[in-house]
């Protein structure tokens, strides 16, 4: 039976399930709309405090939520009374706050994303937790849709994996996330660090990748933020081949959104921003649109992020790490690192 989307999401997720205590630092839409709604319904959470530079903003969660405003003198003693953490400030404004939690390492700690932009700065912000203790919101990661494909490619139906291309470019586009998304210290990069994370992290995860490097590419810029990125990368499987994987993200050019696995005797062609899982032979004269089979449980952002939870707060219970883990994430944040790197060009 699907998955029902909304609150009713969740509605048995948190029956007979630890009750869990959380602290909220940022009150932004993706909080109000998608992780509160989600963990409040009935994953076991109960809202004990929130916290935003914006005090009005904070006031209004806290009394839909019934729960108490924390001001920033006041988060060491709210660390006290919580056993998770949801991190939803702005990236550049996170440091501060990672260096206060951690000094709380049994308090477990969600972060939206993205993580980090370096491999440094990736490991230094896990150092202070075990791995099943601190999780990143890449939620495609749960998406059905994702998941299929990753098991395709792992139990090899249509031979061995041999090249991946992904895309998304839409020009002119306005990427969301805030007023912040105009500051780039509080941004952290354009449409890359905010979409093509996603597109990254969705590659190296549906292929099991142990390493990643990159060959040859460019970046455009303007005002220090990312508008294009386009990059010949080479993964390295498990089974110590490589593999091409061509890479474009775009706000300057229109592109065919999704990513290709090409394997010996198909292709897949996956896409994130809908709903769609396609089967194609290599001649092109066959084609099947696997996403009616397969995407059942997990097919809305809202039900994405639930996964995401349930896989953490899991892991939580029984002390192991699943695949919302911040350190499954670390090949994500180098193919970023190697990335922003990359010459620019005007």
């Amino acid at each position: 039976m699907p998955a029902p989307d909304g609150p009713a999401a969740v509605a048995s997720a948190g029956q007979g399930a630890q009750r869990w205590s959380l602290g909220v630092i940022g009150a932004g839409q993706v909080v109000t709309n998608a992780h509160l709604p989600v963990l409040t319904t009935s994953l076991g959470t109960t809202l004990a405090w929130i916290f935003d530079i914006d005090s009005r903003k904070a006031t209004s969660v806290a009394r839909a939520q019934q729960a108490r405003v924390c001001r920033f003198e006041d988060l060491r003693s709210g660390l006290s009374d919580v056993n998770i953490v949801l991190l939803a400030a702005p990236y550049g404004a996170r440091s501060r706050y990672y260096e206060l939690l951690a000094d709380f390492p049994l308090v477990a700690l969600f972060v939206e994303k993205p993580l980090a932009k370096t491999i440094e700065q990736h490991r230094a912000i896990c150092r202070p937790y075990t791995d099943y203790q601190i999780g990143c919101d890449l939620n495609r990661r749960a998406a059905d849709t994702v998941r299929t494909a990753k098991d395709l490619i792992e139990h090899r139906v249509f031979g061995a994996l041999r090249e991946v291309r992904a895309a998304f470019g839409h020009r002119g586009a306005m990427l969301g996330g805030g007023q912040y998304n105009s500051n780039l210290e509080l941004a952290g990069g354009g449409v890359l660090f905010e979409m093509g994370i996603h597109y990254l992290d969705t590659v190296l995860f549906c292929s099991s990748a142990k390493d990643i490097a990159v060959e040859s590419g460019h970046m455009i810029e303007d005002l220090g933020f990312d508008l294009h990125t386009e990059a010949r990368l080479r993964i390295t499987l498990a089974d110590g081949r490589e593999v091409p994987f061509d890479l474009t993200v775009s706000v300057l050019s229109d592109q065919q959104e999704g990513i290709d696995f090409v394997f010996d005797h198909a292709s897949l062609s996956l896409s994130l921003s809908r709903t769609y899982l396609a089967l194609r032979s290599r001649d092109h004269r066959y084609h099947a649109d696997l996403s009616r089979a397969f995407a059942i449980q997990f097919v809305t952002s809202f039900q994405h992020i639930f996964s995401m939870w349930r896989d953490f707060l899991d892991g939580l219970t029984s002390r192991r790490a699943g695949f919302a883990s911040a350190y499954s994430s670390l090949l994500t944040t180098k193919s970023l690192e190697l990335l922003y790197s990359l010459p620019r060009r005007l």
